[in-house]
């Protein structure tokens, strides 16, 4: 992780579970961590936890004042916060930033947001995702429209952002983390999960074909899946 420090990580959903501890995990080895999510405030949370030496307390002072980006809210610091940042004992910075993984919209000025601020993304992990019960023979529509906005579609545009981010900034040595699960490869005995088990094979295609661009492209920028249950 020492070649990691001081560099940029993306996070989507940062708030809780599985994402806020990988945003602690990041933070603790000094990285730079963007925490994505609907819903800020247990990020916010997190951040009064997570910042802690002097230079990221001036770092918090002098960005205070910088609030929003094409009409995302990018929140930076906070009074709690910056009152904690010289106490909590971790190297690294976590920015909460409020988006909605369903509008290509809020991504994209989130992927500005972080370029105008730290130059652009080193690390993607896209781990926001959701579950509908929602079966094949009866499920609703909506609800299966909106599993694969969340995880297939935005995970896709991060992807191609953060790709993008590297690229222009002729780095050669990111990672992007897909967060699977393992009905991304057997199908999960409950008809409930039977749709949640279609994103999540999906999750293997994408990640797997990322993979074989990157290779064509002759790049040593790495795709990788991990896997939940």
């Amino acid at each position: 992780m020492e070649r990691w420090k001081g560099r940029v990580a993306l996070v989507t959903g940062a708030s809780v579970g599985i994402g806020a501890a990988i945003a602690r995990a990041l933070v603790q080895h000094g990285m730079k961590v963007v925490g994505c999510a609907r819903n800020v405030d247990k990020i916010e949370d997190l951040s009064s936890v997570f910042e802690s030496d002097r230079a990221s307390h001036q770092t918090c002072r002098n960005l205070r004042s910088r609030t929003t980006f094409q009409g995302s809210t990018f929140i930076l610091c906070f009074e709690k916060l910056a009152a904690e940042c010289e106490s909590a004992g971790y190297a690294g910075t976590l920015v909460p930033y409020k988006c909605d993984l369903t509008s290509e919209e809020e991504i994209l000025s989130m992927f500005s947001a972080i370029k105008t601020l730290h130059q652009g993304v080193d690390v993607c992990i896209n781990n926001a995702g959701l579950a509908h019960p929602e079966p094949l023979l009866s499920g609703r529509t909506e609800y299966w429209r909106n599993m694969i906005d969340v995880n297939v579609i935005a995970m896709s545009i991060c992807t191609r952002e953060a790709y993008q981010s590297m690229k222009e900034r002729n780095i050669d040595d990111g990672h992007i983390i897909n967060i699977n699960s393992l009905v991304g490869h057997i199908t999960h005995p409950e008809a409930e999960f039977y749709f949640y088990g279609v994103r999540k094979y999906a999750v293997t295609a994408l990640t797997k074909g990322v993979q074989y661009e990157l290779h064509d492209q002759k790049s040593h920028i790495r795709a990788t899946q991990i896997y939940d249950y």
